[in-house]
């Protein structure tokens, strides 16, 4: 015998199957948004008066010699600052002698690993470590899971020769003072977003590989470079 309420049923049924299905949709989204956060909404171009890249005083990856100063304001959670490291490695390596890259701290607030990141950072920099420090950083997940284990692995992996001494500077609760210089700068600057990339005084709308590689190529070959 045929149950009469069972189309009724049925209705119900795909009605709240329907409602699950749009909530989890928007949780979806609304988790997406937060995680990509400012980091990865388009900019425009917009040159900074006064430009004095002395101020800047980031921490250079790789080298560090060149003419010519690429600068990326970032934090180490930033998914788009870690899809732009390889970009920036290889941008070394193509215009190797003529370009030098910077890295600023600016850790988000609710990137809740950045700053004990910036902070690991800056220890193993005390140790002449910085830019194979940052790259593992930048490259590796695992140490978002248990940040002073992984930390002290990595400082191990770069070659900090004093594991004692980095295994306290991480662990220090104060703030730290080139990080929060950083972001001072990067307030005064109004970066609205990261990774912010400043070359020759402008900072950068959103740029792939390709036309990045081609706005230094322009630059570097400008008369008075």
């Amino acid at each position: 015998m045929t149950d009469g309420g069972s189309p009724l049923r049925q209705h119900l049924l795909d009605g709240f199957t329907l409602i699950a299905l749009l909530a989890a949709i928007g949780i979806s989204w609304l988790a997406f948004r937060r995680q990509a956060g400012p980091e990865s909404f388009d900019r425009e171009e917009r040159r900074i008066e006064n430009w004095d890249e002395d101020r800047i005083a980031g921490r250079s990856l790789g080298e560090g010699r060149g003419s010519l100063t690429l600068v990326e304001f970032g934090d180490y959670e930033c998914p788009v600052c870690r899809a732009y490291e390889p970009w920036l490695r290889g941008l070394l390596n193509e215009f190797s002698g003529k370009l030098r890259v910077l890295f600023a701290h600016y850790p988000l607030s609710y990137h809740r690993a950045a700053y004990p990141a910036a902070r690991a950072a800056e220890c193993a920099a005390s140790q002449g470590v910085f830019s194979a420090f940052h790259e593992k950083l930048m490259s590796e997940d695992e140490w978002m899971l248990n940040a002073q284990r992984e930390f002290e692995r990595i400082a191990e992996a770069v070659g900090v020769s004093d594991l004692a001494s980095f295994r306290a500077c991480i662990t220090d609760s104060g703030q730290v003072p080139i990080v929060e210089r950083h972001r001072k700068l990067g307030e005064d600057l109004r970066i609205e977003g990261i990774p912010a990339l400043i070359l020759d005084g402008v900072i950068l709308g959103s740029v792939d590989s390709t036309s990045l590689a081609e706005r230094i190529r322009t630059t570097l070959e400008r008369p008075e470079k």
